[in-house]
């Protein structure tokens, strides 16, 4: 079960630009079919590494997650239903956020060692 603080931001993604209700069931459904992603949801938000989901734009990405915003960005086109009306995309979905969300947690452990590594490098230049 999402936390309350990761409730609201899920719910948020609704609220995005081309987001529809289809949209947004489906996304609730892959969350609640899957407790362990649900799991680090929460986890994530109470680290304060996810703020919030956006639609995709790049097509050639099956996700991203922007370290600036801390949102992860998922392509609208994996939320809707086929001509059965089943989410067909879930399995991928589910794949897919659970990536992200490890790049989340992983974000500023990454953000510190790029800061080391420019630090190092300017030590060494004449």
């Amino acid at each position: 079960m999402l936390s309350q603080e990761a409730s609201a931001v899920v719910a948020s993604f609704g609220q995005q630009p081309g987001v529809t209700r289809e949209h947004l069931d489906n996304f609730n459904r892959v969350l609640n079919d899957s407790p362990e992603l649900t799991r680090q949801i929460n986890d994530a938000v109470q680290k304060k590494v996810l703020k919030g989901f956006a639609p995709l734009n790049d097509p050639h990405a099956g996700g991203t997650y922007d370290p600036r915003d801390q949102e992860i960005h998922l392509p609208l086109a994996a939320l809707v239903n086929d001509a059965n009306g089943k989410h067909a995309a879930a399995g991928d979905l589910t794949f897919v956020l659970g990536h992200e969300i490890q790049h989340s947690l992983y974000s500023p452990t990454a953000a510190l060692a790029r800061e080391q590594f420019k630090n190092r490098g300017n030590k060494n230049r004449p």
